[in-house]
């Protein structure tokens, strides 16, 4: 019975494998993941006891009308055509907790928004034992406060300079959010800061090279550099 059991083992080894690499395909963030921001309560309230009362009732028509319900709250989920959760009327500055570096969230009175910076590696000196290959900031920390307020769209990036902890963020930013245009200054052509401009450019991303004492109407306000 021994070399049957070799081959069973090895099959079953062979068929793990094969599971965990279709498991990592799956799971990448390029396209193994539809990201939609945080639907309201009501919606999400009603898609669950839509579904539920679907499984649990015994009569065809109540059943069918309550899988109808779920169907349209979840298709309205993943559309998302819910304004985002900004102020209206007013100003609002976020600071967003990336350690070392920035990401400066603005919110305009007419709900237009400006993100400045999308942080990146975080500081050594804050005694944090994250690997730094592995923890995105951009992916782990902004997208999801974007994704909390309801934001799909961010008009403009702001990069104040290219160093990493303003700039690695911005990959994930570009992935998973369409963005208007991103804004730099004059900044060293790094192979980093090279492959940040190509991801924009790729996704048909608006680059505008800003400086000192430029002036730009923005929406509802007027901005100088």
């Amino acid at each position: 019975g021994l070399p049957i059991e070799l081959l069973a083992s090895k099959l079953c080894g062979t068929l793990v494998q094969v599971l965990l690499r279709a498991a990592e395909q799956f799971s990448g963030a390029e396209w193994g993941n539809f990201r939609v921001p945080t639907p309201p309560v009501w919606a999400s309230s009603l898609y669950f006891v839509s579904l539920i009362l679907a499984l649990s009732l015994p009569a065809k028509w109540p059943r069918r009308f309550c899988i109808g319900a779920a169907t349209v709250t979840l298709t309205l989920i993943l559309a998302c055509p819910f304004a985002p959760k900004t102020p209206a009327d007013r100003l609002q500055l976020t600071a967003l907790d990336v350690r070392q570096g920035d990401s400066l969230f603005l919110s305009f009175p007419d709900q237009s928004n400006l993100l400045v910076d999308g942080g990146g590696l975080l500081g050594r000196s804050f005694g944090e034992h994250f690997d730094e290959d592995s923890f995105d900031i951009g992916e782990q920390v902004v997208s999801p406060f974007l994704w909390s307020l309801g934001v799909r769209r961010i008009d403009a990036v702001a990069l104040t300079h290219a160093h990493q902890d303003h700039m690695s963020g911005l990959h994930a930013l570009l992935s998973n959010f369409e963005i208007g245009e991103l804004w730099v200054g004059d900044n060293p052509l790094t192979p980093e800061y090279l492959d940040l401009l190509k991801a924009a450019l790729r996704r048909a991303v608006r680059i505008r090279n800003l400086g000192l004492g430029d002036r730009l109407f923005f929406h509802s306000a007027e901005l100088e550099f």
